[in-house]
């Protein structure tokens, strides 16, 4: 069983950057996300949408990929 250092909540761009870091230190964590996705709410100003959506999206998942995060979705806490 991996012994889980630090719990984070929320695969958001907070708790994914900090999960990185703390991969990169060496340190076992786990980032917890009820929604199914990763950023599933996104940042934007109002009046006007990201023209770029999609590519948000896959540079998101291609950094969870590249940092070894291994978000778990779907659940609560």
């Amino acid at each position: 069983m991996e012994e889980i250092g630090i719990t984070l909540v929320g695969v958001g761009l907070s708790g994914i950057a900090v999960s990185a870091c703390l991969n990169k230190l060496g340190i076992n964590d786990i980032v917890l996300e009820k929604q199914y996705c990763c950023a599933y709410f996104h940042m934007q100003l109002h009046h006007l949408s990201i023209c770029r959506k999609k590519e948000f999206i896959q540079y998101l998942y291609e950094y969870i990929e590249q940092f070894n995060i291994k978000p778990k979705f779907q659940t609560c806490v």
